[in-house]
C-alpha cells in the first residue's frame, strides 16, 4: 500500500459470486491511483480470495460499527456501500466519518420482495450528497420511482476486458466434449444466480416449445430457487437437453460453445453476464425491462421479449434458431456496440476521474 495514495473503503454484505462483486472484482484492477480495501459485513464469500490475489486485502466486520474506526485507522478518503446492507450501515456511519460515504446503486430492486429497500431509499435519500450508478435505466429508475434528485447520481457503467469475451473454436470444442453436446446441436445459455426474480421457469418452458430436437439448454449458476427449477424440468418434454452446470467460473468458455443467450430476469441493474455475451459475439434474447433496452436494441443487437410471456420468448428462440444470418447480424452489432460503449479501460478512467473528484469535493 502506497502511503501517497488516497485509501478507497468498499462496504459490502459479502463477496459471493453475484453480478456486483463480479464487476467490483473486474473493475479494482484498472484503479491504481487508489489504496483499496473490502469491508464485508458477512463472510467474505467465494470470490475473497480472487481479490487477494490482485492486492486487494479483504477484512470481515466483527461487528458493523468497526467501520468507523477501521476508516479513521486508515484515513480513509472515500467509502463506497454496495447493495441494500451496506448503504443501509454507510447511511447511518456517514455522520460519524470524516469521509464522503457514496452508495453504488448497482440495481433497480423493482420487484415486490425489495419493496422496503425502495422505502430505505426514499426516506434516507435527502442524507445522500452523491450517488454512483451503473446504468442510465437504473438513475432513471431511483429519479422517477424514488424521487432522487437527478443531479445526486453519476453514471459510471460496468466495464468489460474484451479480450477475455473472444470466442475461440479450440475452447468451443473442449466444452461441447465435456458437455457431451455434438458440435452441429445449438446451444442455449442462461448464466444467473436461482433467485426469484431471474425467471428461469419461463426459459425452462419456453425450451420445451422449441421446434428443433438438436437443442440443449445449459442452466449456469446457483441458488434458493435451482431445486424448484431442476424438478420442473424433469416434466419439460426436452427434460433429457437441460444441464444445470452449477456456479461457474469459465463463463467465456461457456460462451464460445453457444450459439445464444438468454437472460429471462424480471428486473437488473446492468448485467455482466448480457454485456459478457455480447461482447463475445453471442445473439442475445432479454427480457423487455429499461434495464436490457439499454444493452439490447430490438432488431439490432439483440431481441427482447415481455417478462414472463414463455410463449414470446418460445417465438424468439425458434426465430434465432433458424436464422444463422439474423444470428451473426444481431452479435456483430452487439459486440461493436459493447467495444464502443462499456471497454473496461474507457469507463475506469471514467471512474478515476469521478472519485478523485468525490474525494476533493469540499
Amino acid at each position: 500500500m502506497s502511503q501517497d495514495k488516497p485509501t478507497v473503503i468498499h462496504l459490502i454484505q459479502s463477496l459471493g459470486v453475484g453480478g456486483c462483486e463480479t464487476a467490483l472484482l473486474r473493475t479494482l484492477p484498472y484503479l491504481p491511483a487508489f489504496n483499496h480495501f473490502i469491508l464485508t459485513l458477512k463472510k467474505p464469500g467465494q470470490l475473497a480470495g480472487q481479490f487477494e490475489k490482485i492486492n486487494v486485502p479483504v477484512i470481515q466486520l466483527k461487528h458493523s460499527v468497526e467501520l468507523i474506526s477501521f476508516a479513521k485507522n486508515k484515513k480513509a478518503k472515500l467509502v463506497i456501500t454496495y447493495m441494500f446492507h451496506a448503504d443501509f450501515f454507510g447511511r447511518i456511519f456517514q455522520f460519524f466519518l470524516n469521509c464522503p460515504v457514496v452508495p453504488y446503486l448497482r440495481t433497480t430492486y423493482n420487484y415486490p420482495k425489495y419493496f422496503p429497500a425502495r422505502i430505505f431509499e426514499k426516506v434516507t435519500s435527502p442524507f445522500v450528497r452523491t450517488y454512483l450508478a451503473n446504468s442510465p435505466a437504473v438513475k432513471t429508475f431511483y429519479v422517477q420511482k424514488l424521487g432522487v434528485a437527478k443531479e445526486k447520481i453519476r453514471v459510471i457503467p460496468n466495464g468489460i476486458d474484451l479480450n477475455q469475451f473472444r470466442r475461440s473454436a479450440k475452447a468451443s470444442n473442449q466444452m461441447r466434449r465435456s458437455l457431451h453436446i455434438a458440435r452441429e446441436d445449438f446451444v442455449i445459455l442462461c448464466m444467473a444466480n436461482f433467485h426469484p426474480n431471474k425467471g428461469h421457469q419461463f426459459l425452462i418452458d419456453a425450451f420445451g416449445k422449441l421446434t428443433a430436437d438438436n437443442v440443449w439448454l445449459l442452466l449456469a449458476g446457483d441458488g434458493q430457487t435451482k431445486t424448484a427449477m431442476e424438478k420442473l424440468a424433469i416434466s419439460s418434454p426436452k427434460s433429457d437437453r437441460i444441464k444445470f452446470l452449477g456456479q461457474r467460473n469459465d463463463f467465456s468458455s461457456l460462451l464460445s460453445a453457444s450459439d445464444i443467450f438468454v437472460l429471462p430476469t424480471f428486473f437488473e441493474g446492468l448485467s455482466n453476464a448480457l454485456i459478457g455475451a455480447l461482447a463475445a459475439g453471442v445473439a442475445a434474447v432479454a427480457t423487455d425491462i429499461p434495464e436490457n433496452r439499454v444493452l439490447i436494441v430490438p432488431n439490432q443487437t439483440g431481441l427482447l421479449f415481455p417478462v414472463a410471456d414463455t410463449s414470446a420468448l418460445a417465438s424468439q428462440l425458434n426465430l434465432l434458431l433458424s436464422g444463422s444470418v439474423l444470428r451473426s447480424r444481431l452479435a456483430a452489432s452487439a459486440k461493436k456496440k459493447i467495444a464502443d460503449e462499456y471497454n473496461i479501460v474507457t469507463t475506469s478512467k471514467e471512474l478515476t476521474k469521478t472519485l478523485r473528484e468525490l474525494i476533493d469535493q469540499p
